[in-house]
């Protein structure tokens, strides 16, 4: 459980936390996701390149560090997302008719089996056996992100952001 609380829900409120702040500061929604979204996948590699470097990409750290994230942006940005929430709250409903709902349902839809295929089904593709996981692995394992030895190039330079979340 401390898991689930740790690498899913300290993103999550992060993310909701800067997505305020961004509507606080007066952003629209579409650019204060965007925004939010950049923000968190620049923290993210930021994160994991730091600890790489000196070594900590271990559970203890980055559970440290993403909590401390959590904690300062709320603090430091707190009246910008106080302000966003408010704004948030008193907006009125973007969902005006009838094709709004069903783009929403649509788009809610597809969200919700993602999130459930994502938990259910194990990771059976060759794409993830060959190079994703093994690389994640490797990189636990050494705790950093540094190069290894690997005759599969595809380890070392494909792009990196989703293995780093997954890391």
């Amino acid at each position: 459980m401390i898991l689930l609380s740790v690498f899913v829900i300290v993103p999550v409120a992060l993310w909701g936390i800067l997505f305020l702040a961004f509507v606080g500061h007066g952003f629209l929604y579409r650019d204060a996701i965007l925004a939010a979204s950049t923000a968190l996948a620049v923290f993210t590699v930021v994160l994991t390149e730091c600890l790489s470097a000196i070594g900590g990409l271990t559970y203890v750290w980055v559970v440290l560090v993403w909590a401390m994230a959590l904690i300062l942006a709320t603090y430091v940005l707190r009246e910008r997302w106080g302000r966003g929430f408010v704004a948030v709250r008193q907006a009125p409903s973007p969902i005006s008719d009838t094709w709004d709902r069903v783009v929403v349902g649509v788009l809610a839809f597809f969200v919700v089996g993602t999130f459930l295929a994502a938990f259910l089904y194990p990771i059976v593709n060759f794409d993830s056996l060959t190079y994703h996981m093994p690389r994640v692995l490797m990189w636990h394992q050494n705790q950093s992100v540094r190069f290894y030895p690997v005759p599969d190039g595809r380890h070392l330079f494909a792009s990196t952001l989703v293995e780093y979340g997954i890391l």
